[in-house]
């Protein structure tokens, strides 16, 4: 989603609570390069500046809740999945259980308004937003959901919402929009499926010559595995000459592989598609792993690529080989760990070690640590470890 020169008027964002949006520019003006990921370059200290930062939204935007308020619930943003740059404004869109919602507040200014989109009665949560200024469809903000009855399209022209899809353009065993990039002018949408409904997706949006929407699949079903059920994030990333699609998947079965990221060249109106990193990163068999790439970012050629474990914590790799080459493990770097917890000296945190420990004792096994891994397997169960100071036993 970088664009210099609006970014450089919003510098940056995250979130963070039920529903906080913060905005700031921070002191070092490192423009959101690599040096903020904290690997010795960046401020002093090593880490990201965060000086400017403050909260541009904070009460759900006039609708707040929790999943543990009784009925309120249902009218209460309770999250907000991405965010956009489009005509002036920054967008927004909500997690909400009646009914997904967009709002859009002018940069510099503090106000939001709700743009009415119209997800009300359909999606409940607003999983992709992009801007588009091409010519192969109208241009506009155009938004995705998470919807079990088929996903939603729509998009924004600054005034009055346009209906795409309501039904996953026909199938509604595609149930989410869960990403979107602009490659070649042209829009592509990430999806989701159930691994019996044949996993995840990556099609082109195309507006046919009779004024009927469609997606147009470009990638095979779950990149031949139907254990990838989604394709989360999606980035266009730059390198020697060539520009490419790139895709991180989603893949929590038992007996899948972790998280794959493959990236696609358009050539001649069809794609060639090569799976750019090992299995789940650095999984090996019964050992916990990486399941999703939830975010991507490229800079510089680079690709950066935040992962989801639930056992050991989030990871942000760093990627800076040829992508066209294949399962290319030795060009990644783990530039952050650990779910960016202070670490004992044996690199893993406190909470963490506690967290897996727990978890093999539950399924009767014994937790093992190796330099790549942590993984639960079966044999002599160990005695129970004494009460770390401050935590749990």
């Amino acid at each position: 989603m970088t664009r210099k020169g609006t970014l450089q008027k919003l510098c940056s964002m995250v979130l963070l609570g039920p529903l906080a949006v913060l905005m700031g520019c921070g002191g070092s003006g490192s423009g959101g390069g690599p040096d903020d990921f904290g690997d010795g370059s960046g401020p002093a200290g090593g880490g990201p500046d965060f000086s400017g930062w403050g909260i541009a939204e904070a009460s759900g935007f006039g609708r707040s809740g929790s999943l543990n308020t009784g009925d309120r619930q249902l009218d209460a943003n309770l999250g907000v999945v991405d965010l956009a740059l489009f005509d002036g404004y920054v967008y927004a869109g909500t997690w909400r259980m009646q009914g997904a919602r967009v709002y859009r507040r002018p940069l510099g200014d503090n106000v939001w308004e709700d743009t009415q989109a119209p997800f009300e009665s359909q999606g409940f949560t607003v999983t992709s937003l992009i801007a588009y200024q091409g010519n192969e469809l109208p241009p506009g903000l155009y938004a995705g959901t998470w919807d079990e009855n088929g996903l939603d399209v729509a998009y924004f022209d600054g005034v009055a919402w346009h209906t795409i899809t309501h039904d996953g353009f026909g199938d509604p065993r595609f149930q989410a929009a869960t990403s979107m990039a602009v490659y070649n002018g042209k829009i592509f949408i990430g999806v989701f499926r159930h691994r019996a409904d044949g996993g995840a997706g990556v099609g082109q949006l195309v507006l046919n010559a009779t004024g009927q929407w469609q997606f147009l699949p470009v990638a095979p079903d779950g990149f031949g595995d139907l254990t990838n059920t989604d394709a989360t994030s999606m980035a266009v990333v730059s390198h020697a000459g060539s520009t490419y699609l790139c895709a991180g998947t989603e893949n929590r079965q038992p007996d899948g592989n972790g998280t794959e990221i493959w990236c696609g060249l358009e050539q001649n109106g069809s794609f060639t598609w090569r799976q750019i990193n090992a299995d789940g990163f650095d999984f090996t068999p019964g050992a916990d792993r990486n399941e999703n790439s939830s975010l991507f970012a490229a800079s510089d050629g680079s690709l950066y690529v935040g992962t989801e474990n639930r056992y050991t914590g989030c990871e942000v790799w760093r990627y800076t080989g040829d992508y066209r080459t294949e399962n290319d493990a030795g060009n990644w770097e783990k530039i952050l760990d650990h779910g960016f917890q202070e670490s004992e000296p044996g690199g893993e945190s406190s909470e963490l070690h506690d967290r897996t420990e727990r978890h093999c004792r539950e399924r009767g096994r014994d937790l093992v640590r190796n330099r790549k891994a942590r993984s639960c397997q079966r044999g002599k169960r160990a005695a129970p470890a004494a009460p770390r100071p401050g935590g749990d036993p």
